[in-house]
C-alpha cells in the first residue's frame, strides 16, 4: 500500500492533468517566527515570490530561506534582509525589488504560529465539495448551463439530461450533424418530423401528451420549451417550496428518462410507445427514487398518485 505521502503526491499528478495546481489552493498566513520558505511557497501573493519575481530568485544565495530569515519586523512594517549573490542592478531586477518591497512594507505578520487556509472557499476551511466543483469545471467546462444535478434521480438519468442540454443525445438530426448516414431520419416517437433532440422532447405528438399529464398531475404550469434547456427548468417556473421544486424536478428528470428509453425502444426493438404506460412508468419510477434516495421519505403510494405531497414535508 502507498504511503500517504506518496498518495498525496499522485492526486497533485491528478490534478495537474486537468490544469489544476493543487499548492494554489491553499495560501500561508505567517506567524511571527514564520518557517515558511520565503520564495517557494505562497504567502504574500497567490503566486511564489520564485515565480512573482524570477530575476530577484535567480540572485537568491539560500533559495530554501524562511520568512523570519528574509524579513525584520521595523517601525514601518516588514523591512527585508535579503542575502544576493550579488546585488541587483539591472533596470529590470530592480523593478522587481522595488515591488517586492512595496508589497513587504505593507504585509503584517499573524501572531504564534504559522497557519495555511483552503482559499477556494470563502470560509477558508478545506471541503470535498469545493475540490469536486473545482475538478467538475476543469474537466467539463460546459458545466456552466443552467443544469442542476438532482441528487435524488440517479447518476445515468443526471449526465442523460446534462448530454441532452447540450444536444450530444445521439439522436438522428445529432448523428447527421456527424456524417452518420441514416436511412430515415423521421422521429419513430410520431413518424411526423425529422428527429431532433427539441422535437423528440418537446414537440413530438407523444412527448406533448406527457408534459400534459405532467401539468395536470403535479398541478404545475403547462410546459412549453423552446430551447432544450427549458425542460430542466420547469420547477423553476412554478412557485413553491425548495423541496417541492425539487420533487418537481424529479418528476420531470423520470419524464425525460422515460422518454429516452420509449424512444430507443422504438427504434431498436420497434416497440411502438404507449403513452399510458410511459405515464405509470414516470410515476413508478418517480416514487422509487424518491423512497429509496430520500431520507425520511415517507410517503404512501397513494399520495403520490394524487401528487399529495403533505406527508413529505412539502
Amino acid at each position: 500500500m502507498a504511503s500517504p505521502w506518496k498518495q498525496i503526491c499522485s492526486i497533485k499528478e491528478d490534478y495537474s492533468a486537468v490544469g489544476l495546481c493543487l499548492e494554489a489552493m491553499f495560501r500561508g498566513y505567517p506567524g511571527g517566527d514564520s518557517e515558511i520558505c520565503f520564495w517557494k511557497e505562497r504567502w504574500l501573493f497567490e503566486v511564489p515570490l520564485c515565480d512573482k519575481f524570477p530575476t530577484l530568485f535567480q540572485l537568491e544565495s539560500n533559495r530554501k530561506a524562511f520568512i523570519k530569515e528574509r524579513v525584520v519586523v521595523g517601525s514601518e512594517g516588514l523591512e527585508p534582509a535579503y542575502m544576493w549573490s550579488r546585488l541587483p542592478i539591472s533596470e529590470e531586477e530592480l523593478s522587481e525589488l522595488h515591488s517586492l518591497n512595496e508589497a513587504l512594507k505593507n504585509y503584517q505578520l499573524g501572531q504564534g504560529s504559522d497557519s495555511w487556509c483552503w482559499i477556494m472557499d470563502n470560509s477558508g476551511s478545506f471541503s470535498v465539495s469545493g475540490v469536486k466543483e473545482k475538478l467538475q469545471r476543469a474537466i467539463f467546462p460546459d458545466l456552466n448551463l443552467t443544469f442542476e444535478w438532482n441528487n435524488w434521480s440517479p447518476k445515468k438519468v443526471n449526465f442523460m439530461i446534462w448530454r441532452l442540454i447540450q444536444d450530444k443525445l445521439p439522436t438522428y438530426a445529432a448523428l447527421a450533424r456527424r456524417n452518420v448516414i441514416v436511412q430515415d431520419n423521421c422521429c419513430k416517437m410520431c413518424g411526423e418530423e425529422v428527429e431532433s433532440a427539441l422535437h423528440l422532447f418537446a414537440s413530438c405528438s407523444i412527448a406533448d401528451q406527457i408534459w400534459e399529464f405532467i401539468s395536470r398531475w403535479c398541478r404545475i404550469r403547462r410546459v412549453y420549451a423552446l430551447e432544450l434547456k427549458d425542460l430542466t427548468n420547469i420547477h423553476k417556473c412554478n412557485s413553491g417550496t425548495q423541496r417541492w421544486q425539487k420533487v418537481v424536478s424529479l418528476v420531470t428528470q423520470a419524464a425525460l428518462w422515460v422518454i429516452w428509453r420509449s424512444r430507443n425502444e422504438a427504434v431498436f426493438e420497434g416497440k411502438q410507445p404507449r403513452v399510458n404506460r410511459m405515464k405509470e412508468e414516470i410515476k413508478i419510477l418517480g416514487y422509487m427514487w424518491l423512497k429509496s434516495r430520500v431520507k425520511n421519505g415517507n410517503i404512501s403510494w397513494g399520495d403520490w398518485c394524487n401528487f399529495d405531497l403533505l406527508s413529505f414535508g412539502v
